[in-house]
């Protein structure tokens, strides 16, 4: 397997982004299964909740129409 004798070669950090969800989570494990040992770099982004306006999916159901 040619791809994975370059990829142990390979010395380039790799950057793995997280979002704090489960699923950032479990595709940062895959990429360590899948990468090997080598350094990473993660990016972690989010939104302050502060600044998030409620939304409530279910209000558009039960809202009074405008017209």
């Amino acid at each position: 397997m040619a791809q994975d004798e370059d990829r142990a070669k390979d010395t380039h950090p790799v950057l793995l982004c997280f979002d704090g969800s489960n699923d950032a989570a479990a595709a940062i494990g895959k990429a360590g299964e899948l990468l090997g040992p080598r350094t990473a770099v993660v990016l972690t982004v989010w939104e302050p909740v502060a600044l998030r306006a409620p939304y409530d999916p279910a209000t558009i159901l039960t809202a009074p129409c405008q017209s």
